[in-house]
């Protein structure tokens, strides 16, 4: 199965810790088949000035999605991440924000999950990395090309070339 998931960071060494992140979904989740390149974007629905460094990566993988997202919330939250238990902020600054994406064409509705990401198609950061390496991906709930979805998306968050790739 092919996974695609998003890696933010906003705090500390950004660049270092979307290498991190590489390096524990290689071991933990599966083989990285390709990556965006890292771009540098505007906080989104954040009050705050330090911008994110964002990448999209595909991962073929072995593992269904719940296991996935309890191996990429334990990364979070083994380096920092305050997981929103309703007393916190939903969007806040982070060390690292690992986001699945799409899992194949798989639709998943559950309490602690919800695949495709249910904002991707309102978020520049996310759509601009994900069209570099899946453009004529369908999504599989709008029907839409992630290229036609970033065609549409009305963010106007600036999204900036960062670092052309991390490891491919």
């Amino acid at each position: 199965m092919v996974t695609f998931i998003q890696i933010g960071s906003n705090l500390g060494d950004k660049l270092n810790m979307i290498f991190l992140s590489h390096q524990y979904i290689l071991q933990q989740i599966g083989y990285i088949i390709n990556e965006s390149a890292i771009y540098e974007t505007e906080p989104w629905m954040m009050d705050t000035d330090e911008w994110f460094l964002n990448q999209v990566i595909e991962v073929k993988t072995d593992l269904d999605p719940h296991s996935i997202l309890i191996k990429l919330k334990k990364f979070e939250r083994t380096h920092g991440r305050n997981i929103n238990n309703g007393n916190i902020k939903k969007y806040q600054s982070r060390f690292v924000d690992l986001d699945i994406l799409f899992y194949d064409n798989l639709i998943v509705n559950s309490s602690d999950l919800i695949i495709p990401h249910p904002f991707l198609h309102d978020r520049k950061f996310v759509l601009i990395p994900m069209n570099e390496i899946k453009p004529d991906f369908i999504h599989p709930v709008f029907n839409k090309t992630i290229k036609e979805l970033l065609t549409d998306c009305d963010d106007t968050h600036q999204v900036l070339l960062h670092k052309y790739k991390m490891l491919i």
